[in-house]
């Protein structure tokens, strides 16, 4: 795809809309502070954890870097493995009260809840070390607290990780070529993390009333970083993705299945052979984004974006990010950096500069 003037708008209005849903840099700071308190007090001397060598770690997209505020609020939640390093292959319901007891728990399906009341809450899934396994294999209780489940959340993580390194080779590049650094944000993040992060914004846009048949957000992330092929322009790499995810679709006894990269026996599509019509909503929704993008492009002025933008991700955000952007046009100008693409008239960092004299409009 070639790469126009109005690509490079919307790609520049997409990366800020993506700061404006995620946590800030204090946030993530505040979050990874706290759950090493929790590390801490799990492990202290008189615990009666502390002979297991319980680990607290991120799972999910905090350690992805694809984190995405809740739609209507500011609270986000962390994802989070306690695992007991040091554990025999004990009972599933002793394993979760051990937990619970230390750290007096709400509980959430598999799960220990923490709330930190306005700012986030900590959900807090219980393991045992997987020695059977690779090195970083875990097991983690099931739904009904049954049996284990083979897991692999540091696995999947590196796995991703891996989809990046090139893009993030070409970006550090940039980047020290770079003297005056755009305001992105605490990170820089590539491609692939803001396009899963768009997928889930909009997931949770369009699914705001209809939470059964929403595809989960691991099913989005694995087959993302499936289809993803190191795409440097953010909008480029959206449609792609959109495009390239059916076919990185596995299928199971003719069934349509996500596969664990990392763990063969998972099958993170768990629903779509129990219900298929889930399959359906999927590729629906991914038609819909698909179309939804292409209009955007015949757009021309950032107000006649926001407004289209506003149906696809939300009022609230959308809004905050046109405003935003309007001001990054405003101080390219002050700085007389501000310009015009050629044939276009479309204003942003790139084409043909401005005077600083001239007029116009946000």
């Amino acid at each position: 795809m070639i790469i126009t003037e109005e690509i490079k708008q919307l790609s520049e209005i997409l990366e800020i809309l993506c700061i404006e849903l995620e946590i800030s840099r204090s946030q993530y700071e505040d979050a990874k502070q706290k759950y090493g308190a929790v590390g801490a007090w799990l492990n202290a001397e008189y615990s009666e954890l502390a002979e297991s060598e319980p680990e607290i770690y991120p799972q999910g997209s905090f350690s992805l870097g694809t984190t995405v505020k809740p739609l209507g609020q500011e609270e986000f939640d962390i994802d989070l493995v306690c695992e007991l390093q040091n554990s025999g292959y004990e009972n599933q319901s002793s394993t979760k009260m051990k937990i619970r007891n230390r750290l007096m728990l709400e509980e959430i399906n598999r799960c220990w809840r923490l709330n930190y009341a306005g700012n986030f809450h900590m959900d807090i899934l219980p393991a045992i070390r997987h020695r059977s396994k690779c090195a970083s294999c875990i097991l983690v209780p099931d739904n009904r607290l049954r049996e284990w489940k083979d897991s692999n959340p540091k696995g999947y993580v590196e796995w991703f990780e891996n989809k990046m390194l090139e893009i993030k080779k070409v970006i550090l590049k940039e980047l020290k070529e770079v003297e005056d650094l755009p305001d992105y944000g605490p990170d820089i993040k590539t491609p692939l993390q803001r396009s899963v992060q768009l997928l889930k914004r909009h997931r949770d846009f369009i699914f705001r009333d209809d939470d059964e048949n929403a595809p989960i957000s691991i099913v989005i992330t694995t087959l993302a970083a499936k289809a993803y092929r190191n795409e440097a322009n953010l909008y480029n790499a959206l449609l792609n993705i959109i495009d390239g995810m059916p076919s990185q679709v596995d299928y199971i006894g003719g069934f349509p299945a996500v596969i664990n990269p990392t763990n063969s026996n998972e099958n993170f599509a768990e629903k779509w052979t129990s219900d298929p019509e889930k399959f359906d909503y999927f590729n629906e929704w991914l038609m819909k984004l698909r179309q939804n993008l292409n209009k955007i492009l015949e757009k021309r002025g950032i107000d006649e974006i926001g407004e289209a933008l506003g149906p696809i991700f939300g009022e609230e955000y959308t809004k905050k990010t046109i405003v935003k952007y309007a001001e990054k046009l405003t101080e390219l100008r002050r700085k007389s950096q501000l310009k015009s693409g050629i044939g276009t008239g479309i204003l942003g960092s790139t084409g043909k500069t401005i005077k600083k004299s001239t007029f116009y409009g946000a």
